[in-house]
């Protein structure tokens, strides 16, 4: 569409010894590239250009604040660690990726996540990362293992060709979050003495374990790839974490670590302290490096 009074000859460009005529015109965004026609008509006079232009989607555009740990409904800024699940949100939503959000199917034959979704895709210095969802307004994706070690990775995010700028983006080796409900607070969690899901209705009993997931635990021992489940924990592993649950004082926690056969799920397994109060109480872990689980996780007790 011709933008209105846009219309101006440029009198310090010509060719032929005709000044240059230009215009503005607005493009409306698509979802897949298409060749574009223009038709300029003056007074009884035509001239068509098919197939002139090439439209492309919108170029993605975010920020480093906008990268965030997929774990807490709230979202958490403050970098990304290795193998972690992390969420991009983009700032000119909702003009980008698929109007319809997209999971993906799971593995392929190959035991690998795919690393482009709905035409969707994303890079941590180059390395392709595994894609969970994506959708006009938000990326789910797990951060490349390669990028252990350093302390910032540029992240690009690509949409059937239109490629966002490189933003720089702060690496930490460990970033502990829990998952939660939609309040942001409760804990998806496991009251292991029946298997069922820890909520308000079925609070695990004290003294019994509960299984509370996550992300963000970071290169461990032994060896996880990008994009493949994590394999089955070596024999006496237990991770580095202590555990609070209550306000009780912290204690190692019987394990923490990477889900087996999961990818860029976490897991701590925590023993329920007998003299602690009832109810929503709170949840925290911590890495030997002193990385925290975020404030205000809850579980509920009974």
């Amino acid at each position: 569409m011709l933008r209105p009074g846009s219309v101006r000859v440029d009198k310090n460009a010509s060719v032929n010894g005709f000044n240059i005529l230009r215009v503005t015109l607005d493009v409306t965004a698509l979802t897949t590239p298409a060749l574009a026609s223009f038709v300029v008509t003056s007074g009884s006079n035509t001239l068509s250009f098919s197939g002139a232009l090439v439209v492309v989607p919108p170029t993605p555009t975010f920020v480093s604040a906008g990268v965030i740990s997929a774990a807490p409904y709230v979202g958490i800024p403050g970098g990304v660690s290795p193998g972690g699940i992390y969420t991009v949100y983009f700032a000119n939503a909702p003009n980008l990726g698929p109007a319809t959000g997209v999971s993906n199917g799971g593995y392929d034959a190959y035991g690998n996540l795919p690393t482009t979704l709905a035409g969707v895709s994303v890079t941590c210095d180059g390395v392709p990362a595994p894609m969970f969802y994506s959708s006009a307004g938000q990326l789910n994706f797990q951060v490349p293992f390669e990028v252990a070690g350093k302390t910032s990775t540029k992240v690009v995010v690509n949409y059937l060709g239109s490629s966002s700028a490189a933003v720089t983006v702060p690496v930490v080796p460990v970033q502990p979050d829990f998952f939660t409900f939609a309040d942001g607070k409760a804990v998806i969690a496991f009251n292991l003495a029946d298997h069922t899901i820890n909520t308000a209705q079925n609070p695990a009993a004290r003294g019994s374990y509960v299984e509370v997931y996550g992300t963000g635990v970071g290169k461990v021992s032994y060896t996880i790839s990008t994009g493949r489940g994590a394999p089955a924990l070596p024999a006496g592993f237990t991770g580095n974490y202590s555990y609070s649950v209550g306000g009780s004082p912290a204690v190692p926690a019987p394990f923490g670590g990477w889900t087996p056969f999961s990818v860029g799920l976490a897991q701590w397994d925590v023993l329920i302290p007998t003299g602690i109060a009832t109810g929503a109480v709170p949840i925290v872990v911590t890495d030997a490096s002193g990385a925290t689980s975020q404030p205000g996780a809850t579980i509920f007790v009974k």
